[in-house]
């Protein structure tokens, strides 16, 4: 990536291609239906505010999500696989893990895999994106000084924080992160035109693991997508990606393969 040096947020801009796994009814680059959009981290949260069928183009914005790795794309998609997160803590209450070692491994058996029927309907699709897009960088110091100042007043008032950081800014509350998303998407130059296309942003599940919001309509005929390919039961991104999470691949149906 190439950092540029705003006055006010931190930019880069992405030369290599990305990545983004879909289902394979889906077109590749394209944001999801307008009526299924809104709920996303970084999604216009007006959206879902709009009466319906008063969601005109220009009051909107839709988001593209991706990744500059196909690892990083799997990790993003297959996390929803990991195990329940209240059955992990219940497990650690077991007082005498032996007396329950069957149920157990019962419960177990179903959870964290990467299913047969999730592989075999999803793609990877790939694009090249052109380097004259301009995204803000949230873990850019300048981006996070810069968006504590515009959001001190809200940030106490509706958020109930006392500071504003980074982990905020990238955090779980959606209240935030989609209103960050939607104030560098309006943000404009002098005469009118917009400063940025979309977000560069560390994933949760790893700072390691780059991220990336698009602006749907910014996009638009200014990346060069390749073709969908399928993913294989041994592909080794898909591997790496499961055995990062913990997760297992179902191959074939049934059985069930710890990468």
């Amino acid at each position: 990536m190439v950092e540029h040096r705003g006055a006010l947020l931190g930019t880069v801009s992405v030369p290599g291609p990305v990545y983004r796994v879909t289902h394979f009814r889906n077109n590749g680059f394209q944001p999801a239906p307008r009526e299924y959009a809104g709920s996303g981290r970084f999604d216009d949260p007006s959206l879902l505010n709009a009466p319906a069928g008063s969601r005109d183009e220009g009051a909107c914005f839709r988001t593209v999500y991706c990744s500059s790795s196909r690892v990083a794309a799997f990790g993003e998609t297959i996390a929803a696989f990991r195990q329940d997160f209240t059955l992990l803590a219940r497990l650690h209450e077991v007082p005498d893990h032996g007396a329950f070692l069957e149920p157990v491994d019962d419960v177990l058996a179903y959870a964290g895999v990467v299913t047969d029927d999730w592989r075999t309907t999803h793609v990877v699709d790939e694009a090249d994106l052109d380097t004259d897009l301009r995204l803000v960088d949230l873990a850019a110091p300048a981006t996070i000084a810069h968006l504590r100042a515009v959001f001190a007043m809200v940030a106490l008032s509706e958020w109930d924080l006392r500071e504003f950081d980074s982990s905020d800014l990238m955090g779980r509350d959606r209240r935030i992160t989609q209103t960050v998303a939607r104030y560098v998407y309006f943000d404009a130059d002098e005469q009118g035109q917009p400063r940025y296309d979309g977000l560069r942003y560390p994933s949760r599940l790893g700072a390691n693991w780059d991220c990336f919001a698009m602006f749907h309509d910014r996009l638009w005929g200014r990346h060069t997508p390749g073709f969908p390919r399928s993913i294989l039961a041994d592909d080794p991104d898909l591997a790496e990606a499961a055995r990062v999470l913990g997760l297992r691949i179902e191959f074939p149906p049934g059985h069930y393969v710890v990468p």
